[in-house]
């Protein structure tokens, strides 16, 4: 009974970890590259109907789009947890992007027009020009969170640092290691 039990447990690990959006901010040269790959469970969320988005960002909103730069219509689903701010600036428009529509927000998340629960979707949205700075966007991992037991997802944001900022996190790093051998 107890290995059964903990069978279940590891295939509901599982599915949780598949059923999931994973979405990346990277400084690449001057550029700011948004990408994300995953699924999404819409079973516990209310379809509130479709709607038109474009590729954009705004931090303190908790609001974080990515896909193709144009306005690109999908049904718009509400019950996600209040998400995450991530920076403090407002919104700016993505320039460039690629693959499929995926928003999220404090409330709500849009999906492709035609979207099946549960089947893979990515996409990536460029800002040219920009850095972390311009954008008001602060390094970290946010979450966002929807549906509960089984049909419980989540959509995680990492915000990679720039390479300069990585750069001095190690050499410091380093240096604590240093003065606390001593």
């Amino acid at each position: 009974m107890k290995k059964i039990s903990q069978l279940a447990v590891a295939l509901v690990s599982i599915t949780s970890v598949q059923a999931a959006i994973t979405m990346t901010l990277s400084q690449v040269g001057s550029d700011v590259i948004g990408t994300y790959t995953g699924t999404v469970n819409t079973t516990d969320l209310t379809l509130l109907g479709n709607g038109a988005s474009s590729a954009f960002m705004n931090p303190m909103a908790r609001i974080m789009s990515l896909g193709p730069a144009p306005n690109i219509t999908g049904p718009i689903y509400q019950g996600v947890a209040s998400g995450p701010t991530f920076g403090s600036f407002s919104s700016t428009q993505g320039d460039l992007g690629t693959g499929d529509r995926f928003q999220i927000s404090a409330s709500n998340l849009r999906v492709p027009l035609g979207y099946v629960s549960g089947s893979t979707i990515s996409g990536s949205t460029t800002w040219s020009g920009k850095t972390f700075a311009t954008l008001g966007v602060n390094s970290g991992t946010y979450v966002w969170n929807w549906g509960a037991g089984a049909n419980a997802d989540s959509a995680t944001l990492t915000v990679v640092p720039e390479p300069s900022s990585l750069i001095l996190l190690t050499i410091a790093t380093g240096l604590c290691c240093i003065v606390r051998k001593r």
